[in-house]
């Protein structure tokens, strides 16, 4: 692992890859046609194949499945995709008894400052709605009643 190569705020450069002596780049994330575009560009540069996983919550079962190729863990990515599907069930029944009332109200902070929340859609609040809870900056984003 040399850090982030693509998209804002890089940490490694197409040398470090090199350096390291990378067989596979492999990304987890977003998946848009921005990020498309960015991976194209770092393979095109480096030469290195590169793989870009949907880092979505849902999908967590395919992206193993999707590693066994390159790493050769066919059985491990099975086990690991069954085990999550099962945690994924468990953990929506559970949620299921839980009256919406019920359920937390969280703020979610980011950023240098922690004044800056992720989007409905994003990635980085996922967890959030799948266990249940509400971000109260995105229902009401001028004013925080935590």
């Amino acid at each position: 692992m040399v850090g982030r190569l693509t998209g804002r705020a890089n940490t490694t450069y197409v040398e470090d890859v090199l350096r390291a002596g990378a067989q596979v780049i492999i990304d987890y994330g977003t998946v848009t046609g921005t990020y498309r575009s960015l991976t194209d560009r770092a393979q095109g540069q480096t030469g290195i194949p590169y793989v870009l996983i949907n880092g979505a919550f849902e999908r967590v079962p395919d992206a193993y499945r999707l590693l066994d190729r390159p790493l050769d863990r066919d059985d491990r990515a099975e086990y690991l995709a069954g085990y999550f599907r099962k945690l994924q069930e468990r953990t929506r029944s559970t949620l299921d008894k839980v009256p919406p009332s019920d359920r937390p109200r969280v703020y979610y902070g980011r950023g240098p400052d922690g004044l800056e929340t992720g989007g409905i859609n994003s990635i980085n609040v996922e967890l959030l709605t799948v266990m249940g809870a509400t971000n109260v900056a995105q229902h009401n984003p001028h004013r925080l009643d935590c």
